[in-house]
């Protein structure tokens, strides 16, 4: 079975369709950095985890509803003329009806490794993410005894599952997407057309709906966004395979990369995420607002409708 899957930002959106899962995994010949897609297999060579990039397609190929109107104080399109979402553009309930006509549901993965289980609470309370739509929160943790039964809104489940506990965080990344790619092979696949893959200590603050699906996408850093591209922090080191000399735009992420040069990425995940959407660019671009971090340029904040912070 194969499934191609995208991610978003800080969370990674994967979407699947079970009518057409072919059987074709696609090595890339660089490490993953932020949120990208993707999936690992063992080295035939080397007998050591890999990681499969794997390219999504969504159930809503190029579903681009009418936009209420264009922003000038913001970019509102790429280059590739993928749009740029931001607030005040979309009318969500045109979104929310074409998703609602066509069953869509989504499964959102959280990693609660040790102390980080805590936040759960915050995560899993807000009542902003994919209204409207069914929602299975898939929740991996060490000690899933420590996971309290939670009173989930309608439409709402959740499914706890054990994972074990590495030494490094860099480790504990790797083996999170080994994870999620047998739960994505054996289960969700076969459900849930989407899939977001979300950092356990995000908080909801406002309306992050069906707007946000999409073939391809892509969440824009919150910390890079005002600066020039000169700025952005791509791995400058021609040993790595995150290696990029110049880029599009500088995107979110919460991956990792592999080891095969024994080089790990300036910024792990992240670094692979801007590598791999340089050459396979998204079709869709969310603006910062869906991946806020407060400690971010706190004096504009206040222009910002924020979806989620972290």
């Amino acid at each position: 079975n194969s499934f191609r899957y995208h991610v978003v930002g800080l969370f990674y959106c994967l979407s699947f369709e079970n009518s057409r899962c072919c059987a074709t995994f696609h090595v890339l010949p660089f490490k993953l950095h932020s949120l990208c897609i993707i999936n690992h297999i063992l080295s035939p060579e080397s007998h050591s985890l890999k990681l499969l990039l794997v390219v999504v397609t969504s159930i809503f190929p190029n579903t681009f509803l009418p936009l209420l109107e264009a922003r000038t104080d913001v970019p509102t399109q790429t280059p590739w003329k993928a749009p740029i979402m931001w607030e005040g553009m979309f009318d969500g309930t045109l979104y929310d009806k074409a998703h609602l006509e066509a069953n869509s549901s989504v499964a959102l993965t959280v990693f609660a490794i040790a102390k980080f289980c805590h936040f759960l609470v915050s995560l899993v309370r807000y009542k902003h993410f994919m209204i409207g739509i069914p929602v299975t929160y898939y929740i991996f943790t060490d000690i899933p005894e420590d996971i309290p039964d939670f009173v989930l809104g309608p439409e709402r489940t959740m499914k706890v599952l054990y994972v074990p506990r590495h030494a490094r965080w860099q480790d504990i990344s790797m083996m999170r997407m080994k994870t999620l790619s047998k739960i994505i092979d054996l289960e969700i696949s076969y459900t849930y057309p989407y899939i977001f893959c979300l950092d356990v200590d995000s908080i909801f603050e406002n309306r992050f709906g069906t707007e946000a699906l999409g073939e391809s996408v892509a969440v824009l850093h919150s910390h890079y966004y005002t600066v020039k591209q000169d700025e952005f922090t791509y791995d400058r080191n021609p040993k790595s395979k995150a290696y990029m000399k110049t880029g599009d735009y500088y995107y979110h992420a919460a991956l990792f990369g592999d080891k095969k040069n024994n080089v790990e990425a300036l910024w792990h995940d992240e670094s692979h995420l801007n590598k791999y959407y340089w050459l396979h660019k998204p079709t869709k671009l969310l603006s910062p607002e869906y991946c806020w971090d407060d400690s971010f340029y706190p004096t504009i904040i206040t222009t910002l409708n924020k979806h989620t912070r972290t």
